[in-house]
């Protein structure tokens, strides 16, 4: 080396042994190029991603939801093929400045009904009091574990100005705390990056870790770079701005993760062991195995059925303080409300589905103590039509027809019941929400018995099979020394060039200036 930092090449008269020469790193780079093991910047990310545990084969995909995402149906949650949901309940203790998450206790219940795997997640803040944070945790989710369920979750991402020993010594109180009361290991949600600065402990690295980074372009092989502190990974959340149906509008952003294993090793994770009539449709419970914890909005049998107010086809929407139950009606229930001539609040919506296409009598049970208005209009859809039926309630105490409609097989069809009937409101007439009795009129193929009280059905709870390995990709490591070219293979890697640059250069120059003279 020279002092300028040049490189001093040596003069020879057999240029043949610097072209060998040449050569011979030419081969090898081009050789390291389609091997897949020499990449731009590969010899970096190497360096950074000591970390990084790649997945271990099939993943349960899923989302983490707060009240920012307030509005959610999840049923098309579910049908979109999320299994799993983590759910805010609070930033820190709300009686100290915190702030309570008011979406908890409607999306706790919604995920449950939809048959999702759900879970409960705290942001924690060191400089709240850990067992305060821990205990209104527990007192929001009953207590108690439910099993099916998923552990609880600490939010690991805020220091509040705390030291790496007081932020770990917080973090223990409320670990204990979780772990005492409701006999399960908790989680942590974290990054690495937060984790080694400010918390920078190893005596949590036996919890399972919920990673949190964003890679931008995410693939099922795609590979976390987790806290040194963790050799594995079980969830990782890797973006935030994913889109998932029922979760707001088309525009709505979401946190999206994946599960580092299949469906049965993610029930292994939740509490409890499945029971048939235990009340919980959980694990690989489902309405043909267990009815009674797995109950359906049943369908209309080719002769029909009742659809009672307490079926879990009939829904109560609107404000729910002006629905009120009594012990009255078809089956000892109904429900009623006052009749308005200002606008809509209170609806029942019976949905139905049909197993056979038919005509059949459609009639409400109306009770004489609480069914009063005598402009009660029934919308019916069917067959992709939408007939209004108006029909004075008070006209019979008992079974009174609607009418006669031609219904399709298969879903999309309903009957629905306004409160906006025109009656005045200062009139307090009452109407009434109770069963409905389908007939069916044509002659049934099968040449069935009518038989419409089918009994009643409560609950829906039953858990949306995912095939998760589906969306996996085979994670078999490529042969030779492993590296991946992501779509580089064939290139002669920058560095290569600059070397048989640097090598021929003056060897060039040289020649071209004999040429001239």
């Amino acid at each position: 080396m020279v002092g300028n930092g040049q490189i001093e090449w040596r003069r020879t008269k057999a240029p043949a042994a610097l072209w060998t020469m040449a050569m011979a790193v030419l081969v090898a780079g081009v050789s390291l190029a389609v091997s897949g093991c020499w990449t731009d910047g590969a010899r970096y990310e190497q360096l950074e991603q000591e970390a990084v545990v790649c997945p271990v084969g099939p993943q349960v995909p899923g989302m983490d939801v707060s009240y920012y995402q307030p509005t959610i149906n999840w049923s098309a949650v579910a049908a979109d093929g999320i299994v799993f949901a983590f759910i805010r309940v609070s930033d820190g203790d709300p009686a100290t400045g915190g702030v309570y998450d008011t979406s908890f206790q409607s999306h706790w219940a919604g995920a449950q009904a939809a048959g999702i795997i759900r879970g409960v997640y705290q942001f924690f803040r060191p400089s709240d009091d850990p067992i305060a944070q821990a205990d209104l945790l527990i007192s929001e989710i009953g207590g108690a574990m439910t099993p099916g369920d998923l552990p609880p979750v600490l939010d690991a991402e805020a220091n509040d100005g705390y030291t790496p020993a007081q932020v770990a010594a917080a973090y223990a109180q409320w670990m204990n705390r979780i772990e005492t009361e409701l006999g399960v290991t908790p989680i942590i949600y974290t990054g690495k990056y937060f984790w080694q600065d400010s918390v920078g402990s190893s005596a949590f690295s036996s919890y399972p870790l919920w990673h949190a980074a964003y890679p931008g372009t995410w693939t099922p092989s795609s590979c976390p770079n987790i806290a040194d502190q963790w050799t594995a990974w079980a969830f990782w959340q890797y973006s935030s701005s994913g889109r998932v149906d029922g979760v707001g509008t088309a525009n709505t952003n979401v946190d999206v993760n994946v599960f580092n294993g299949d469906l049965a090793a993610l029930q292994a994770l939740t509490f409890g062991d499945p029971t048939c009539g235990d009340g919980y449709c959980v694990g690989d419970e489902d309405h043909a195995s267990c009815p009674e914890d797995c109950p359906i909005c049943e369908p209309v049998p080719p002769m029909g059925r009742i659809v009672d107010d307490d079926d879990l086809c009939f829904e109560k929407l609107g404000t729910p303080d002006w629905w009120h139950a009594e012990t009255d009606g078809y089956d000892g229930g109904l429900y009623w409300t006052y009749c308005t001539d200002t606008e809509v609040d209170t609806v029942g919506l019976w949905n139905l589905t049909f197993d056979e296409a038919g005509e059949y009598r459609l009639e409400a049970y109306t009770d004489g103590d609480w069914a009063q208005s005598q402009q009660a209009t029934y919308q019916v859809r069917h067959s992709g039509s939408n007939t209004p039926t108006e029909v004075d309630q008070s006209q019979t105490d008992g079974w009174t027809v609607v009418g006669d409609y031609q219904f399709a097989a298969g879903d999309d069809q309903w009957v629905r019941l306004e409160d906006m009937t025109g009656e005045p409101y200062a009139d307090r007439v009452m109407i009434a929400f109770d069963a409905l009795r389908l007939t069916r009129l044509d002659p049934d193929p099968d040449g069935g018995v009518v038989e419409p009280d089918a009994g009643s059905v409560t609950n829906d709870g039953g858990i949306v099979s995912v095939d998760a390995s589906a969306d996996a990709t085979d994670n078999t490591p490529n042969s030779g020394c492993g590296c991946r070219t992501d779509g580089a293979s064939g290139q002669v890697p920058p560095l290569v060039v600059l070397m048989l640059l640097m090598m021929l250069g003056p060897w060039l120059a040289k020649r071209r200036g004999r040429s001239r003279r």
